[in-house]
């Protein structure tokens, strides 16, 4: 029977059988048996199952000719506490609605009490607490009671439910129309009335939800900045994807489970932990490396804990990274300590080695063993000694130049998108016709796989030192875990001698040290290029035959797996790809175009143990889907998908009346599609058409977001200044890419590599020198400072910064000046009593050479310990320690740049009109190049003829924010609403500027069926909005107190152009 097997499954979980089973029998209160009532109650006997339904409650109501009765039970088995309760309510049905509360497993408390730590409080704790225990798990344990000590638990309110008054007089009502009809069961005027009341009930009901959700939508948009409203946004976005979905999946899982939670343990641990015999491992037989060896500094310790993440999860001993971070400078000092002895010893303590790993299912994936993510929670004391230590080996190799240029993985200032912008330059905009193929090559489980001693073999050859290996080794060594999953938690695991601990910080570097060898094999094979993106690695050919092509990437998969032999890794071949790039040909193509196609012979790549690495007709590299033939059809299907389903959380959230505002629906489409749009769009080679879909999609989503109609003017909405074209966002996007890669010898070279000049087109750059560099503190730049649109802000910044440091002796401002008749600038360094204190010439025709020369000429050839410069590009420059070489001669050649710390900041130019030392240090300068000083609030002169514009000279923009926002400022008329109107007034604001706000035209062209004419009824002319409001005669005829036509326009138009709500 379905009992016998529903009971079979499950053994002896808990288990909840109902359902409306039809089956009359005494012992469920009919008067009559039935042979499927006598089955049904033999079945439940048999199998031991307990009937939890009350038969004195019916719960079916009959009518005038039917007894009330009770088809709807409830059978449990396995559950000691379950309660049964008939709710009376029937939302009109004939059945009622039941309710079973189920008491099993261990009871949680509802919600969690909200903790609030007094961080203050706490590092009082911390400096009164006597510091004097040598052992990291006790000084643990007493940071974990000092915390505990100065946590408050908030008392939760009261669980109130808010009842609407209409709701319960409308059930109170129909409860009593329901006692009297079962007293008079023929009266079908009670019927009639209580079928009706049903109707109001079910209508009432709903217009109380949707103006709940429009409260809670409205409160989303005041509390923006919260995690709470960002989780609400996704889980509306992906219901699927949420913590409880993922807990639902995850018990399932465990349920349908074929055998023990042991053995489901069991098969977790085989699945997810590396089954390799643990290895003694040699000691360090390198090179001595004073550098890395060196005792860990406080300083270093202090910059590590200003990176980390306050909002991860802690590990098994509890300690949060909020914690660390909020320690006081006792505590920091003995933490140093701590950690120093764990260096010099090579032993880490055992907590730090001991992980709990959490398994989620993954995204998109069935629901099987196989298709988990572990994600293993491990110390945060012990990851922020991984900190310190990734920063030293970090450094040290990329000062030395030791990593390889085409590895780019988890390196700084490096990103997926310099593998996609390679691929785009030598594939995809490649003008040759010839074949061209990418291979992406899958590592199994790589970062389980990689074995220990390979890792301990690159640190021993690239000489890191014999303390970095040492705790290295004991690192990777002797590490335990605990497998979490569901309710179920496993004992302690040997994690053997392979695999990098998964969470870990330096997991990603150590990975990266054991393929540091392979990118010089791939480099010796002819025509060949490649990007190495952790465990991503891919290969591509951009010319030759196809048997060329094929003989190329063959050499590499046989290279990339002679390579790996020993060291615990392995290609799949399943799940490697190969996709041949054949673009599409346009225009008229030859008479044998298609028999060629078709004698082709494709090209077939083989992984030593002779399995074929399948050709697809689509590639994905890094988030990047590339087509065989050329088009972008399936990115701009995916992109289409994501702004529909975009619109549809907005139209959830917001609407002309009320819910979220236009500012944080903008944000939410910046966060939700424009960023993916950009991750992709600056690597495809669109065609015309593609790039008209793109932005029909931005302007729709956008059109939404504000409440416009679909037929909105593209003319007066770019107006509005609110989004950027594709073409922009690709423009700024690329600045970006490409600014961020001059940064970096690795970034350079991919630019040299592709014939980009942008690292050179403003002058060579080199390194300034280490020791030189830090004694610069240079503060980051502040946002939003253009010229033009920004004036207010600059206009503070300046008056700031003449206050803070205009009569500080210590502070000296820089500036440059072009010289009128030759190719040259003078710099200029003044003080704060406005005498030049040094002068230089340079020869030269970049304004920011000259500018970075001034501030050379501060640092070097005076005792400021300020300097104040006026060009944000080489106050940059000097941040990321790449200046020009006329710049660091100067800097290499005074003797007092390394003896004081010079702090150097950015200062507006041209935005005080008074006297201020920015003001005289570019008279200064002018004068010095035979000009006459002019003011520097009056306007420069201009023209070929004259001096140069001093605009032209302004610092360019870099950054992708300053970009887009240049783009939609420069062309934005209209203002945005004010904050104070409501939701309906701002979007009737946006109607009325755009001209969309409802007339009978516009109603006409939209609902033609509805409004049969777009006829002015007094005049017959077309009834447009301006046709209504000033146009019309026959309706200011009626008016004897209309404004003139040109007077009411005029006033419109200004009205239009300002936010203020007094206009």
């Amino acid at each position: 029977t379905l009992f016998r097997k529903t009971l079979a499954i499950t053994g002896n979980q808990a288990v909840v059988i109902g359902g409306n089973f039809n089956a009359p029998h005494g012992t469920w209160g009919y008067r009559i048996e039935t042979q499927k009532g006598r089955n049904l109650w033999l079945d439940a006997q048999q199998e031991g199952l307990m009937l939890v339904t009350d038969p004195s409650i019916p719960t079916r109501t009959g009518t005038s000719v039917c007894a009330d009765t009770t088809p709807d039970l409830t059978f449990t088995k396995n559950i000691l506490d379950t309660q049964w309760t008939n709710t009376q309510h029937d939302l009109g049905s004939d059945h009622a609605i039941l309710e079973i509360l189920v008491r099993a497993g261990p009871r949680k408390t509802k919600g969690r009490q909200l903790k609030i730590v007094d961080w203050d409080k706490f590092r009082n704790i911390r400096e009164e607490a006597d510091e004097t225990t040598g052992d990291i798990e006790e000084w643990i344990e007493k940071l974990k009671r000092d915390v505990a000590a100065a946590t408050q638990t908030v008392p939760p309110e009261a669980q109130l439910e808010s009842v609407d008054n209409k709701l319960l007089h409308m059930w109170e009502a129909k409860e009593g129309l329901q006692r009297r009809w079962k007293k008079q069961r023929h009266n079908r005027t009670l019927r009639r009335r209580i079928a009706k009341l049903n109707r109001d009930i079910e209508q009432y009901a709903q217009q109380l939800c949707r103006q709940q959700w429009e409260e809670k939508c409205n409160d989303m948009d005041s509390q923006i900045g919260m995690a709470k409203t960002w989780s609400i946004l996704r889980h509306l976005l992906n219901p699927d994807g949420t913590k409880s979905a993922e807990r639902h999946n995850i018990n399932r899982l465990i349920q349908t489970y074929q055998g023990t939670e042991q053995d489901f343990l069991k098969e977790i641990e085989k699945t997810y932990i590396p089954q390799a015999t643990p290895v003694t491992h040699p000691d360090y037989t390198g090179l001595a490396n004073g550098d890395l060896d060196n005792k860990i500094g406080e300083a270093e310790v202090r910059a590590a804990l200003q990176k980390l993440n306050t909002k991860s999860a802690p590990g098994l001993d509890g300690i949060t990274n909020k914690t660390l971070r909020n320690l006081d400078d006792e505590s920091i000092t003995k933490l140093t300590e701590y950690i120093n002895k764990s260096w010099e010893a090579g032993q880490i303590p055992h907590q730090w080695k001991t992980a709990k790993i959490v398994l989620i299912p993954k995204s998109g994936k069935r629901l099987q063993i196989t298709n988990l993510r572990p994600i293993s929670l491990t110390s945060c004391v012990g990851k922020l000694m991984e900190h310190v230590v990734l920063e030293r080996i970090t450094t040290y190799l990329e000062d030395r130049d030791a990593l390889p240029l085409t590895m780019i993985g988890f390196r700084r200032n490096l990103s997926t998108q310099d593998a996609m912008l390679q691929l785009k330059h030598q594939i995809i905009e490649d003008p040759g016709t010839s074949t061209k193929a990418i291979l992406g090559l899958d590592l199994k489980k790589a970062f389980d796989s990689v074995t220990h001693a390979t890792v301990l073999e690159r640190v021993n050859e690239l000489g890191l030192g014999k303390r970095t290996y040492d705790y290295v080794r004991n690192f990777l060594t002797g590490r335990k875990a605990k497998i979490m999953i569901g309710d179920l938690v496993s004992e302690e695991i040997e994690m053997g001698s392979a695999g990098t601990p998964q969470g870990s910080v330096l997991s990603p570097m150590l990975f990266n040290l054991a393929l540091i060898g392979l990118p010089a094999k791939l480099q010796e094979i002819e025509g060949l290029n490649h990007t190495i993106y952790a465990d991503d690695i891919t290969l591509w050919v951009s010319n030759g035959s196809d048997g060329q092509i094929e003989e190329t990437l063959q050499t590499a998969v046989e290279t990339v797996e002679r390579y790996l032999e020993g060291t615990g890794l392995a290609c799949s071949a399943e799940k490697s790809e190969l996709l041949l790039y054949r673009p599409t040909r346009r225009g008229r193509k030859p008479g044998n175009y298609q028999k060629d196609i078709s004698h082709r012979q494709e090209i077939q790549l083989r992984t030593a143990d002779g399995k074929t690495i399948p050709t697809v007709d689509r590639i994905r590299i890094l988030g990047l889907l590339i087509e065989a033939k050329g088009n972008n059809g399936e990115t701009l299907r995916r992109l289409d998908a994501t702004v529909a389903q975009i619109m549809r959380l907005i139209k959830r959230i917001a609407n002309k009346h009320s819910g979220m505002k236009e500012e944080n629906t903008i944000r939410l489409i910046q966060a939700f599609v424009i960023s993916r749009i950009v991750y992709v769009a600056p690597y495809l080679k669109w065609q015309v058409a593609e790039k008209i879909k793109l932005d029909c999609l931005i302007r729709k989503i956008f059109k939404l977001a504000i409440g416009l109609p679909i037929c909105t003017s593209t003319e007066k909405l770019l107006q509005l200044g609110l989004h950027n074209t594709i073409d922009e966002l690709i423009e700024a996007q690329r600045t970006a890419q490409y600014e961020r890669l001059s940064k970096t010898r690795t970034g350079r070279h991919i630019l040299e590599r592709l014939g980009v000049a942008y690292h050179t087109q403003h002058g060579v750059k080199v390194d300034i020198p280490r020791e030189t560099r830090e004694t610069m503190i240079i503060p980051p730049m502040p946002k939003n400072m253009h010229p033009e649109h920004n004036k207010d802000r600059r206009e503070t910044r300046a008056k700031e910064i003449q206050k803070k440091f205009g009569n500080d002796k210590d502070a000296v401002f820089v500036d440059a000046a072009r010289y009128k008749r030759r190719r040259g600038f003078t710099a200029a360094v003044i003080d704060s009593d406005k005498r030049i204190k040094t002068c230089a010439t340079i020869r030269t025709t970049s304004t920011e050479t000259a500018e970075e020369v001034a501030i050379a000429l501060a640092v070097a050839q005076t005792n400021a310990t300020v300097i104040v410069s006026d060009s944000q590009m080489a106050v940059r420059n000097f941040a990321n320690g790449r200046i020009s070489p006329e710049a660091l001669r100067i800097l290499l050649a005074g003797c007092q740049a390394s003896k004081r710390d010079t702090y150097i900041t950015w200062t507006p130019a041209h935005a005080l009109a008074e006297d201020s030392n920015n003001g005289a240090v570019h008279d200064a300068a002018r004068g010095l190049t035979d000009r006459a000083a002019i003011s520097s609030a009056a306007p420069a002169p201009s023209g070929r003829d004259g001096a140069v514009d001093e605009w032209e000279w302004e610092d360019r923009m870099i950054t992708y924010t300053d970009i887009t926002k240049h783009y939609r400022l420069q062309r934005g008329i209209f203002p945005p609403p004010h904050p104070k109107l409501t939701k309906k007034q701002s979007v009737e604001w946006r109607q009325l500027q755009t001209r969309t706000y409802p007339n009978p035209a516009l109603s006409h062209l939209i609902y033609p069926d509805m409004y049969e004419t777009d006829k002015c009824k007094h005049c017959e002319s077309r009834a447009t909005l301006e046709h209504i409001l000033w146009e019309c005669r026959g309706i200011s005829a009626h008016n004897k107190y209309a404004a003139s036509r040109d007077s009411l326009r005029a006033r419109w138009e200004a009205a239009l152009l300002s936010s203020a709500l007094e206009d």
